[in-house]
């Protein structure tokens, strides 16, 4: 029972492999037109990662969830309080994703570095 089970799983995956090359060799045809899309594809990804970052770390949201103040040496030494620039974000705009991303040594670092400029 279970050796012909796995023999008939077997014979099937077989199948699904040769016709997904017959289906492949009759694409190679159209790739030139199919790698196009990818790249259009791709592209439209890297925008729209690009414009949401640009949203995410915008410097004016940051400065808004920062306390700043003046040093003895009249120097303007800026905090960002973490907690504040996280719930500036609806949970449906990705409250956890943005939380997890403030955790990290890059974000601290862009975020000190925006904050001191």
């Amino acid at each position: 029972g279970n050796a012909l089970g796995m023999d008939a799983d077997a014979r099937r995956i077989l199948e699904l492999l040769e016709t997904a090359v017959e289906r492949a060799e009759g694409v190679s045809g159209h790739q030139e037109g199919l790698l196009e899309r990818q790249e259009e594809a791709a592209r439209a990804f890297a925008d729209a990662w690009r414009a949401y970052l640009g949203e995410l770390l915008n410097p004016e949201t940051l400065r808004g969830c920062a306390i700043t103040d003046v040093n003895d040496r009249n120097e303007r030494v800026s905090i960002l309080l973490k907690e504040s620039f996280v719930d500036s974000f609806a949970a449906k705009d990705g409250r956890s994703f943005v939380r997890q991303l403030a955790e990290t040594q890059m974000f601290e670092t862009y975020a000190d570095e925006t904050l001191r400029g």
